[in-house]
């Protein structure tokens, strides 16, 4: 039946259940299909195992840096926009954030307004790639 995968995906990742919670309560009023995860391990996993139109990622994870996570999933998918969450506002996070490929870096505490805007651009460009398939892991640049 058609209509199942109207609402685009987005994985959030964030050890601060606190911010998990407001993000899921505000990414879902917008429409969106929220999955939560906590730990780079675990969004190495939700990112291989199912479609995700965006991701919301934290850069301070207690298992690892959120930037080894986000290079391992541009390095997977480069179309898949990530957007970093940091409470680092020095403008080197940002140039560090978007020099690994992130869509966008978004400081918290994040402005609800900017936060939506930014994931309805990141969401958008996820469309204009083609369609969202998750991302299998492979041996990279194999190409002959």
């Amino acid at each position: 039946m058609e209509g199942q995968h109207d609402n685009p995906a987005i994985l959030v990742v964030d050890d601060d259940p606190d911010i998990l919670a407001a993000l899921l309560d505000l990414l879902e009023h917008e429409g969106y299909q929220v999955t939560c995860a906590s730990t780079c391990g675990d969004a190495l996993a939700e990112a291989t195992t199912s479609p995700y139109n965006a991701v919301l990622l934290d850069v301070g994870l207690p298992d690892g840096d959120g930037f080894s996570v986000l290079d391992i999933l541009r390095e997977l998918n480069p179309s898949l926009p990530v957007i970093i969450l940091t409470a680092f506002t020095s403008p080197e996070y940002r140039v560090r954030s978007l020099s690994h490929g992130a869509f966008s870096c978004v400081n918290k505490p994040y402005d609800q307004e900017v936060l939506r805007g930014v994931v309805r651009r990141a969401v958008r460009a996820r469309a204009s790639t083609g369609s969202i398939a998750s991302i299998t892991p492979t041996t990279p640049s194999q190409h002959s």
